[in-house]
C-alpha cells in the first residue's frame, strides 16, 4: 500500500467523517454555476464569522491598522466586503479542489509569462516567485502551472483530513511541495534550476529569518529567507500579484521581476523585504477586500511582544 493509501485508511476513523461529509457536500457545490456558488461563498462565509467572531475582530483590527484614515463606516464596509471575498475565494479553492483548473482555464490572464521561460545552459539558476495573500491563490496559480511548471512551499493544515485532500489537489498542479522549513531541499532544487512559489507576506515573529520593516506604515515581522536562498543559488526572483473580476467572472495574474538590493548581508535582506513589501502594499491599495485581512499581519512587534487582535 501506498504511503498516500496508509493515511486514508487511518483518516476513515469516524471521527473524522464530518470533515469528508462537508467535502462531499462541496464536490456537488462545484458543479453549480459560478455565480451561484459565489452566493452561496459569501453567506457562508458571513455566518462563519458571525459564529466565530474572533475572527471577524482579526480583520477589522488589520482594517484600523492599515488604513487609519477610512471613518467607522468605511471600515465597516472593507470587512464586510473582505469577507465576502474570503467567501468567494474558499468556492474558488473548492473549485479547483473537486473540478479542476481547466473550465475556467481561459479566463485567467497571465501577464509577464515571458519571465518564467526555461533557463539555457548558461543560466541554470532557478527562479524565486514571491507570492502574497491576495485573493484566489490556488485558482491561478493552478492556471499558471498549465504553462510552466513550478514547486510551492506550504505548511501543514492542523485538521490531518484538510492537510490530506489539500495536498493531493495542490500535487496535480505543482512539480513539487516542500515544507518551508526544507531549505536545504528547497536551496538544491533552485541550484537546478527548479521553480520554486514562497509566500512572502506571513508573520513570523522575531524568528533570525525575519526582519522588521514597514507594511502599511507598520513595522511587520518580514521574511527574509526566500532572498537569502535567491542569492545563495544565483536564482531570478519575480514577485506574483493577482486579483479577481467579478463582473465578468476572469482573473488576472501578473508577474514582475524583482531586482535584489545591491549592498551587502546582512542589510540586503532588509532592503530586500523593504521593496517587497511596498509591491505587496500597492497591490493591496487597489483591490483593498481581496487581501487575506484574516491573518495577524501584525501580530508580532519588535521588541518581542505581540499585539493584542482579540480585545473588541
Amino acid at each position: 500500500m501506498s504511503v498516500r493509501g496508509a493515511q486514508l485508511v487511518k483518516l476513515l476513523a469516524p471521527w473524522h467523517w464530518h470533515i469528508w461529509m462537508l467535502f462531499g457536500c462541496s464536490w456537488f457545490v462545484a458543479r453549480l454555476p459560478l455565480k451561484a456558488q459565489y452566493w452561496l461563498g459569501r453567506s457562508v462565509a458571513r455566518l462563519f464569522f458571525k459564529l466565530v467572531p474572533r475572527r471577524e475582530r482579526i480583520i477589522r483590527k488589520n482594517v484600523e491598522l492599515a488604513f487609519p484614515d477610512l471613518d467607522n463606516s468605511q471600515r465597516e464596509s472593507l470587512v464586510n466586503e473582505t469577507i465576502g471575498s474570503l467567501g468567494m475565494t474558499m468556492v474558488e479553492t473548492l473549485f479547483v479542489w473537486m473540478r479542476g483548473i481547466d473550465p475556467l482555464l481561459d479566463r485567467v490572464n497571465i501577464n509577464g509569462i515571458e519571465h518564467l521561460q526555461t533557463a539555457t545552459d548558461e543560466e541554470t539558476s532557478g527562479i524565486v516567485i514571491l507570492g502574497a495573500h491576495f485573493s484566489s491563490l490556488d485558482l491561478v496559480a493552478a492556471a499558471l502551472s498549465k504553462k510552466c511548471r513550478f514547486a510551492a512551499t506550504y505548511r501543514k493544515a492542523r485538521n490531518p483530513v484538510i492537510d490530506f485532500v489539500c495536498h493531493g489537489a495542490r500535487q496535480r498542479y505543482y512539480d513539487e511541495m516542500f515544507e518551508a522549513t526544507n531549505l536545504r531541499t528547497l536551496a538544491q532544487s533552485l541550484r537546478n534550476g527548479k521553480i520554486v512559489w514562497f509566500a512572502s507576506d506571513q508573520d513570523m515573529g522575531t524568528r533570525k529569518s525575519t526582519c522588521f520593516v514597514p507594511f502599511f506604515g507598520i513595522d511587520a515581522s518580514t521574511v527574509v529567507t526566500p532572498f537569502r536562498l535567491a542569492r545563495k543559488t544565483g536564482s531570478r526572483v519575480l514577485f506574483m500579484s493577482h486579483k479577481r473580476n467579478a463582473d465578468d467572472l476572469s482573473w488576472e495574474l501578473s508577474l514582475t521581476p524583482v531586482n535584489l538590493a545591491d549592498a551587502t548581508e546582512p542589510g540586503c535582506y532588509r532592503q530586500d523585504a523593504m521593496k517587497v513589501n511596498e509591491l505587496i502594499e500597492s497591490f493591496v491599495r487597489s483591490a483593498p477586500e481581496q487581501y487575506f485581512w484574516v491573518h495577524r499581519r501584525f501580530k508580532s512587534m519588535a521588541n518581542g511582544s505581540r499585539r493584542d487582535y482579540q480585545t473588541p
